[in-house]
């Protein structure tokens, strides 16, 4: 059981880290282009480079999403910072599932 559930929640984390890291790229690209004014492709590279390292991505794609989109604080914390408390308790589960078994 506790193998299981490390293969689902593995797969689980890399699908949503897939995903909140598209989503920090875009927030990038659009923060570039629109103040810094660089063109597509310079931007697509710039948040290419910066979107998928684990601190510095997470608090570019919140800035982006801030200032590019016009979101709230709250809300681009939201969108990027939801997945960790919910990681801790998948990897916690199958942690205590794997000691009892």
């Amino acid at each position: 059981m506790g193998e299981t559930l490390k293969g689902i929640g593995g797969c689980a984390i890399q699908i949503v880290w897939f995903g909140i890291g598209c989503a920090q790229l875009f927030a990038i690209m659009d923060f570039a282009a629109l103040h810094w004014g660089l063109g597509s492709f310079i931007s697509f590279i710039v948040g290419l480079l910066l979107a998928y390292i684990p601190i510095v991505g997470t608090g570019c794609g919140i800035c982006g999403a801030v200032y590019a989109w016009g979101w709230s604080w709250w809300a681009a914390c939201l969108l990027y910072l939801w997945p960790y408390p919910l990681f801790a308790l998948v990897m916690l589960f199958a942690a205590v599932s794997e000691k009892r078994s």
